[in-house]
């Protein structure tokens, strides 16, 4: 077969064997055992062959974390190490670790705390976010009174300018949340300029960061990168969808009741 490419090259055919061995059901969909490209851009990731053999290994084992015998002791060990490599990952030295079920809930737990607790009359997104982010911001504006303001997409980049989120943004604002990165065109919206931006309007602004999309794929720094909330979900890492319990958010302010 010839391929048509202008740009770097394909892997070789031994490579990508041996990475795709790495995986379950790369080329065979398991359920009709027919041969597939598989191809998911938002809810679906592959499995790695390793990360499913230890959640296996540590599932099976009967005891919890969190009683005082030796096994109990060395799975709390493996949890706090769970912390720390997360930390790594965001490179934080502050804030809370918060874990749920899936990342769309962890979005609107924290969209909800903040607009039941923070003053403002407006909320600022972006047309491009992912539904449960954008749901989130639209569901608990309406429920607490507040606008919603949706920065458009620009139709030639396929991601949000800066200027029109910034134009949205005044001392009213509560909360704004944002992507990294799109599961739908693909940009990558400039993070540290919205929120330098940002915060030049209201230095105090709570800003939150959906990442599940960019997280297994690019840097993130939240010291650089000073947001309030960020979420990923590890299962967009290879890892076992029944991981979900890892998937957090990272709170780096503390909101309290007014």
């Amino acid at each position: 077969m010839k391929y048509n490419i202008e740009q770097g090259e394909l892997f070789s055919e031994s490579l990508s064997e041996m990475i795709k061995d790495k995986f379950y059901h790369v080329d065979i969909d398991p359920i009709n055992k027919t041969k597939r490209l598989f191809f998911d851009n938002s809810g679906g990731s592959f499995r790695l062959k390793a990360a499913s053999n230890i959640f296996k290994e540590l599932d099976e084992l009967p005891d919890c974390p969190e009683h005082g015998n030796t096994t109990a002791k060395w799975l709390m060990d493996i949890q706090e190490e769970g912390y720390r490599s997360i930390e790594t990952i965001l490179n934080i030295d502050k804030g809370s670790i918060v874990t749920s079920l899936t990342a769309s809930m962890v979005m609107f737990d924290i969209v909800r705390t903040v607009m039941e607790n923070i003053p403002g009359s407006n909320v600022v997104t972006t047309l491009l976010e992912h539904p449960s982010a954008y749901d989130a911001m639209a569901s608990y504006a309406k429920a607490t009174g507040k606008e919603l303001r949706v920065a458009k997409t620009n139709p030639v980049t396929g991601g949000v300018d800066v200027e029109d989120v910034i134009k949205l943004i005044d001392q009213d604002t509560c909360l704004l949340s944002f992507m990294y990165a799109s599961n739908v065109s693909g940009a990558l919206l400039d993070e540290a300029k919205i929120v330098a931006e940002a915060r030049k309007i209201k230095p105090d602004l709570y800003i939150v960061a959906d990442a599940v999309q960019h997280a297994p794929h690019g840097i993130i720094d939240v010291s650089k990168v000073p947001v309030d909330g960020i979420n990923f979900a590890p299962y967009k890492f290879f890892w076992s969808t029944w991981f979900w319990s890892w998937l957090c958010v990272r709170a780096i302010g503390e909101i309290t009741t007014q």
